[in-house]
C-alpha cells in the first residue's frame, strides 16, 4: 500500500471512512406484486446519494450495538466524500478521534476548493467486537476490515490522484454516552 494511501485512509481515511455491511445475511426478499401498481409519485427522486439514518440497532450499547454503529459510521463516511456532506460523520466522533478530524477536515478542505471524490466505496468485514472496561465504564473495542473500491481525488489545479482498490485493517475504540456512539480512536494497525 502506498504510504500516501495509508494517510489518506487515515485522514478521513478516505479510503477507510466508509462502510456498507458485508455481512452473511441472506439477500431480502420480496413478494411479487399481486397487481400492477397504479400509483404515481408527485415528489421527485433524489438525484444523489442520500444521506444515510442510523438504525435502531446501533443505538443499543452492547456487541451487537457496537458492530450496527461501526457499519453506519462507514455509510456516513461513504456519504461524506461522495457529497462534501461531513456534519453527520463528525457527530459521530468524539473529539479525542484524531484520525476522525484529520478525515473529515480533509474532505472538508477538498470541496470547499471545489475538489470532489469519485469511487472509494468502502464495505466491511470480519467484523469482531470487544466489551472493555475503562475506569469501570464498559467501551468497545471494533476489528474489522475495510475494502474499497478504486477512488480518484480530484483538486482544481492539480493532477488528479488515483488510488486502487484495498483492503485495510481497521481497530475503532468507542464509547457510549448520553448522546450515543462515538469513535473515540480509529487505528490502522502496521
Amino acid at each position: 500500500m502506498h504510504r500516501s494511501r495509508t494517510a489518506f485512509a487515515l485522514g478521513l481515511t478516505v479510503p477507510l471512512l466508509l462502510v456498507s455491511a458485508c455481512s452473511g445475511d441472506p439477500e431480502p426478499k420480496v413478494a411479487p406484486p399481486t397487481s400492477p401498481s397504479t400509483s404515481i409519485s408527485t415528489s421527485p427522486s433524489p438525484s444523489g446519494p442520500v444521506e444515510p439514518v442510523m438504525p435502531e440497532a446501533a443505538k443499543a450499547h452492547t456487541a451487537a450495538g457496537a458492530e450496527a454503529f461501526v457499519k453506519f459510521f462507514w455509510d456516513m463516511a461513504n456519504y461524506a466524500q461522495a457529497t462534501g456532506k461531513t456534519d453527520g460523520l463528525e457527530r459521530l466522533a468524539a473529539p479525542t478521534c484524531q484520525a476522525c478530524a484529520a478525515a473529515t477536515d480533509f474532505v472538508n478542505a477538498l470541496y470547499a476548493k471545489g475538489g470532489h471524490i469519485e469511487g472509494g466505496v468502502y464495505s466491511l468485514m470480519d467484523l469482531e467486537s470487544k466489551r472493555l472496561y475503562y475506569r469501570d465504564h464498559v467501551i468497545f473495542r471494533e476489528t474489522f476490515r475495510t475494502h474499497n473500491t478504486d477512488q480518484v481525488v480530484f483538486e482544481p489545479g492539480k493532477k488528479e490522484r488515483k488510488f486502487p482498490e484495498s483492503t485495510v485493517d481497521v481497530v475503532f475504540t468507542m464509547d457510549f454516552g448520553h448522546s450515543g456512539w462515538k469513535v473515540g480512536v480509529w487505528q490502522v494497525p502496521s
